[in-house]
C-alpha cells in the first residue's frame, strides 16, 4: 500500500502545495539565482537540496520565465549535458556549447537554467577527462554572454573536491548557500500542514505532533527529511490498516486520525528507514526464491550492492527493454548481465514497486543517498575487500590501456583472495589484462627460481666432492704424516665449500619461508674443521631464522585475531631484517586488509553522520576504531573531535 507522503522521492513542481517549511530558503536561493549567474548549493545527505531546487525554487518562476534543464551525471556528464540541450532543440546541437544554448534561448525565448543534481557523483565516479572536460565548457559558458545561469547542487563532504575546477571557473565560490537540516519548528509544520493537506487529523492537535517530532529527533537538532517521510509513511499506513481494515486504493484520501497510541507504537526513528529497507528484501528475497528456487540466498542483497559506489553513494544504472525484459550493458555491469534475466527483471520491478528504486526512465537509481548509506553499512568485509579491488584493477587496466604497464606480482598478491568472486563482474579485457599480467609475473619468478635451482645444484655438487676430499685428505694425513700440513689445508678448504653449500641451502629454504627446516638443517650439520667465522656465521643464520618465524608466528596470530596494525608491525619487522618474495607477500596482504578495514569504518562512520544525530555514537565509535588502526590519519582525527564537539 501506498501512502500520500513523498516518501523518499524529492518534490518537484506539481507537489507545490505539499512542500512546506523551507520559505525562507527559498527565498534566499531566488535571490542569488537573480543576481548570479552560477550558484552552488549544498548541505547533508537528506536536507533537502534537490526538493530546494525542483520545487521551492521552480514554483518561483513562470514557465514562461525560464527554461530549466535538470542533468544527472548518468555515464558521463559530458554526454548528458549534450543530450539534454538536443532534446531541447530535437536535432543535433551546435558543437560548441555555448551555441547550443544560444541557440535553445533563441527557440524558446526564456534563459537556460543548466541544475546539475548530486554532483558528486561527477567527482566520485567520473575520469579525469571527463571532469576536465566538463569544467572546461562550464569555463566557456561563463565567458561567453549568453542568457544562462548555473546550479551545481551536490552533499557537502565532496565540496572540497570542486577546489579542483576552481582555477578554471574562478567565481565556482562566489554565491553558494547551505541548506540546514530541517529544525523542529520547520518539521512541526510539515507535520501538520501535510496532515492537513492528505485529510488527516490528530487525536491531540497540539500533543501529538510534538510527540512524532520527539520520536523523530530523540534530543538532538536536525531532522533528516528521508527519515520525516519515512516515519509519516509507516504511520499513515499503520493508522489506515486499524481504520478500514483494507489497502488505500488509488489516489483516494478519506479521513484518518493518529492516536497518541499509535505514535507511541511506532516508536523512535532510530533505524526506521533500515527496517523498512531489511524488511522489503527479505519479502522480495521470499517471493522471488518461490518463482526461481536456484537463485542465490542473498540475490536483493546482491543485485541493491550494483546501485552504491565503493564511497557509499547511489550509482545509477542504465537499461533498456526487450521482450518484456530488462538488461543492463554486459561490459559496464557484468555481473548484473550474468544474472538470469528473468529474475532480475522481477527484482527490479519489485524494486521499483517498494519505492527503493526509482526508474528514470532509461536508469534505475536508489530513491535516496540515505538508502545508498544503510546498504553501504550492510555490506560485508569480504564484499569490502572486493569492491577495493575491483578498484584497483580498473585504475590498473586504465594504466595498461595508457602505458602498456602490467601488474607486478605486488599488486597481483593484492586481488589474488576475492579474485574468483570478482569474476563475473569482470569484462573479457580485464579478465585478459589480469592473465597476462599473471602469465609475465610467473614467467620472471621461474627464471629467478631457475637460477636458484641451478646454484643449489651446483653446491651441492661441489659440496659431496668437497665432503669426499675431505675425507681422503684425512685419511691421507694418517698415512702420510710428512704430508700432514698440506692435508690439513686441503680438509679446511673442502670443509668451507661443505659449509658454502649448506649454508646456501639453509638460506634458500628461509627463502621458501621454511623456517623449521631451514633450522634444522643447520642444527644437522656436522662438518669437521669449520672456521670459527663459519660457526659464527651458522649461528647468526639460525639466530635469524628464529626471529623471522617468531615475527611470522606473531603476524599470523594478529591477523587472524583483526588487529592488523600489530600485524602488519610484525611483518615489517620480518621483512626489515630479512626481505624475500613471501615476507613482501604478508606485507602487501596486511595492507590491504588494514585498509579494508579502516576504510570500512571510515564509510560506516560517515554513513552515520550523513543519517543524522541520532546515529553519532555508532560514527563516534567506528571513527575511534579506525584511528586505533591508523593513528597518524589526521583527517579522521578531525572528524572525531569535530563530533565529540557537537554532541
Amino acid at each position: 500500500m501506498r501512502s500520500p507522503f513523498k516518501f523518499l522521492d524529492a518534490y518537484t513542481r506539481e507537489d507545490k502545495g505539499i512542500f512546506f517549511g523551507r520559505t525562507e530558503e527559498v527565498d534566499a536561493l531566488q535571490e542569488m539565482v537573480a543576481k548570479n549567474r552560477l550558484a552552488l548549493i549544498y548541505g547533508p545527505s537528506g536536507a533537502g537540496k534537490t526538493s530546494l531546487v525542483q520545487c521551492g525554487l521552480a514554483n518561483r518562476y513562470h514557465p514562461t520565465d525560464w527554461y530549466p534543464l535538470f542533468i544527472r551525471r548518468n555515464e558521463d556528464i559530458n554526454r548528458s549535458l549534450e543530450e539534454a540541450l538536443a532534446n531541447g532543440l530535437e536535432e543535433q546541437p551546435p558543437g560548441d556549447i555555448a551555441q547550443a544554448i544560444e541557440a535553445l534561448y533563441v527557440e524558446y525565448l526564456r534563459p537556460v537554467y543548466l541544475i546539475f543534481d548530486q554532483m558528486e557523483e561527477l567527482l566520485i565516479l567520473g575520469s579525469e577527462e571527463e571532469q576536465q572536460q566538463f569544467v572546461k565548457d562550464i569555463a566557456r559558458i561563463q565567458q561567453a554572454q549568453i542568457p544562462c545561469r548555473i546550479l551545481f547542487i551536490l552533499r557537502e563532504e565532496y565540496l572540497a573536491h570542486l577546489y579542483n575546477f576552481e582555477k578554471a571557473i574562478p567565481r565556482l565560490f562566489t554565491r553558494r548557500l547551505r541548506v540546514e537540516p530541517m529544525g523542529r519548528a520547520g518539521v512541526r509544520e510539515v507535520i501538520t500542514r501535510s496532515c492537513a493537506a492528505f485529510n488527516i487529523r490528530f487525536e491531540d492537535q497540539e500533543q501529538n505532533p510534538e510527540q512524532a517530532i520527539d520520536n523523530l529527533s530523540r534530543g538532538k537538532t536536525g531532522i533528516s527529511l528521508p527519515y520525516l517521510q519515512v516515519y509519516l509513511d509507516r504511520l499513515y499506513k499503520a493508522a489506515f490498516k486499524r481504520t478500514y481494515q483494507r489497502d488505500r486504493q488509488g489516489e483516494e484520501l478519506p479521513g484518518l486520525t493518529f492516536t497518541t497510541r499509535e505514535i507511541e507504537e511506532l516508536g523512535a526513528i532510530e533505524n526506521v528507514l533500515g527496517q523498512f529497507l531489511n524488511e522489503q528484501q527479505r519479502l522480495i528475497q521470499d517471493t522471488l526464491k518461490k518463482e526461481y528456487p536456484n537463485i542465490t540466498d542473498g540475490f536483493t542483497q546482491q543485485v541493491l550492492d550494483v546501485f552504491v559506489t565503493e564511497r557509499g553513494t547511489k550509482r545509477p544504472v542504465p537499461f533498456e527493454v526487450a521482450g518484456g525484459l530488462i538488461t543492463v550493458d554486459d561490459e559496464s555491469y557484468p555481473f548484473l548481465a550474468s544474472l538470469p534475466p528473468e529474475a532480475l527483471t522481477t527484482c527490479l520491478k519489485a524494486l521499483q514497486a517498494s519505492r527503493i528504486l526509482n526508474d528514470k526512465g532509461n536508469s534505475y537509481e536508489l530513491a535516496h543517498d540515505s538508502l545508498a548509506a544503510l546498504i553501504d553499512e550492510a555490506r560485508t568485509e569480504e564484499q569490502r575487500r572486493r569492491n577495493q579491488a575491483k578498484k584497483r584493477i580498473g585504475n590498473a587496466y586504465a594504466e595498461y590501456r595508457a602505458s602498456g604497464l602490467l601488474l607486478n606480482r605486488k599488486q597481483l598478491i593484492g586481488i589474488e583472495e576475492v579474485l574468483e568472486e570478482l569474476e563475473p563482474a569482470l569484462t573479457p579485457e580485464v579478465k585478459a589484462f589480469i592473465k597476462e599480467s599473471y602469465e609475465q609475473a610467473e614467467q620472471q619468478e621461474q627464471a629467478a627460481l631457475e637460477e636458484e635451482r641451478q646454484k643449489r645444484r651446483k653446491a651441492w655438487r661441489i659440496a659431496t666432492g668437497f665432503g669426499v676430499l675431505a675425507l681422503l685428505a684425512l685419511a691421507s694425513a694418517v698415512f702420510a704424516i710428512f704430508q700432514y700440513q698440506h692435508a690439513q689445508a686441503a680438509a679446511r678448504r673442502a670443509a668451507d665449500k661443505a659449509f658454502e653449500s649448506s649454508y646456501l641451502n639453509a638460506v634458500l629454504l628461509k627463502k621458501e619461508g621454511e623456517y623449521p627446516e631451514a633450522v634444522k638443517q643447520i642444527d644437522a650439520l656436522d662438518i669437521p674443521g669449520l672456521r670459527p667465522s663459519a660457526l659464527d656465521s651458522l649461528a647468526g643464520l639460525r639466530q635469524t631464522i628464529l626471529k623471522l618465524g617468531q615475527y611470522v608466528s606473531r603476524g599470523d596470530s594478529l591477523a587472524g585475531a583483526g588487529d592488523f596494525r600489530e600485524a602488519l608491525a610484525a611483518f615489517e619487522q620480518a621483512y626489515a631484517l630479512s626481505p624475500d618474495s613471501i615476507l613482501l607477500r604478508s606485507v602487501s596482504q596486511t595492507e590491504l586488509r588494514l585498509k579494508t578495514e579502516f576504510d570500512r569504518l571510515i564509510d560506516f562512520a560517515d554513513a552515520m553522520v550523513r543519517a543524522g544525530p541520532e546515529n553519532y555514537n555508532r560514527a563516534i565509535t567506528a571513527y575511534s576504531r579506525a584511528l586505533e588502526l591508523r593513528p597518524e590519519h589526521d583527517a579522521t582525527r578531525r572528524k572525531l573531535n569535530e563530533l565529540l564537539g557537537s554532541k
